[in-house]
């Protein structure tokens, strides 16, 4: 949000479009401190150093190193964020030094946050037991919208048919399984058992390993809890593909926010996709071509990815492979045109080569006699 106070002044107003317009850019893409990297701002947007420093000169931001890294003095009067929903700035330290006196927001745990970590930890259910049972409802009928549970805002997710904030437990009994849309919109709503007797019946035949016929073990804490070693707590294939695919998720998404910019919710979507599709050499690969070209947006990275996938490049391996074979191809077309060329001096056999020699010679005795006479 912007405030009236703030952009209906004459000192704002009388500042060129492109100055406004990069300020407005900076205030939305500003972390809960205000603090914002303004080196991508001004490369996705097409502004220029000076815009930023008639923002500087006329004390709306106050730039904290050379990396263009930017306070904006005016961000409390701006917005107003909850102590209790509010995350501290990676440049918290940074904005301190530099300006001591900036009045930030002391940041305190959320109260949902602490009564669910409390009810958690009191809970007689493993620390994996949310994991392990998404999974296995993947594929059943979310017993709230009659959709079935896949991906995206169909995928499985717990509800607790108490709520933790009314005083629900984290327990076996209290569990049920819905789609996340339906999650997100029941709140902190209770609701009947819907699935509950799935959840349980799921739950025990994993327990008992009715897969393979080997038992795994007890529910308890103890024998499952994450400070207990052993084969219970060895996670499984899928368990270790979807920590993989997440990691590598928030290392693209870090270097996409440092080179370009905050992701929004559509870029956000694009890279979980990609995220799938492509490793990460191949995705620094492609930033490395958006600087060379001096094209640091969203749309020309996403299509470079583009062009790459529809010829099913993959990996960085893939496409030097690829680059390489087309060396070959092109050099090869060289030769070849290379040996479509006539006959020359060379081809010719020693006895021609001669026979001609002493042609060119005598027609070169008969100029020189012509020219100059005896």
């Amino acid at each position: 949000m912007f405030s009236l106070r703030v952009i209906n002044t004459a000192r704002f107003l009388k500042m060129p479009t492109s100055t406004q317009c990069l300020y407005f850019h900076l205030g939305l893409h500003a972390d809960d401190d205000g603090i914002v990297e303004a080196y991508p701002i001004l490369n996705s947007i097409g502004a220029t150093e000076d815009d930023l420093k008639i923002l500087v000169a006329k004390n709306f931001v106050n730039v904290l190193n050379e990396d263009l890294v930017t306070y904006i003095t005016d961000w409390k009067e701006n917005n107003k964020i909850r102590a209790d929903r509010k995350v501290d700035s990676i440049y918290k330290d940074l904005l301190l030094q530099v300006i001591p006196e900036a009045e930030l927001i002391e940041s305190k745990e959320r109260t949902d946050h602490k009564i669910r970590s409390q009810a958690y930890k009191e809970g007689d259910l493993p620390d994996k037991f949310n994991g392990v049972i998404r999974n296995l409802f993947k594929g059943e009928t979310c017993p709230v919208c009659g959709e079935t549970m896949l991906e995206g805002n169909t995928k499985p997710s717990i509800q607790h048919n108490k709520a933790l904030a009314r005083g629900g437990k984290h327990e076996l009994n209290n569990i049920s399984v819905i789609c996340l849309s339906c999650n997100m919109s029941l709140k902190n709503k209770d609701t009947d058992s819907l699935n509950n007797d799935l959840v349980k019946s799921k739950w025990n035949e994993y327990l008992l390993g009715a897969t393979n016929g080997q038992p795994m073990g007890s529910i308890g804490k103890d024998r499952l809890g994450k400070d207990r070693l052993g084969k219970d707590n060895i996670p499984t294939k899928e368990e270790c593909v979807n920590e993989h695919v997440s990691e590598k998720l928030s290392f693209m998404s870090k270097l996409y926010q440092k080179n370009i910019g905050m992701a929004n919710g559509i870029v956000g979507e694009w890279l979980i996709d990609i995220s799938n599709q492509i490793d990460v050499d191949l995705f620094k690969k492609a930033l490395e071509i958006c600087t060379e070209k001096g094209k640091l947006n969203f749309g020309y990275l996403k299509g470079i990815i583009k062009n790459w996938l529809d010829i099913n490049i993959t990996s960085l391996e893939q496409l030097q492979a690829y680059e390489l074979q087309n060396n070959k191809t092109s050099n090869n077309s060289i030769t070849s045109k290379q040996k479509n060329i006539p006959a020359t001096q060379k081809q010719c056999d020693d006895a021609e080569f001669k026979r001609r020699l002493e042609e060119s010679n005598k027609l070169l005795d008969s100029l020189d006699e012509n020219i100059w006479g005896d």
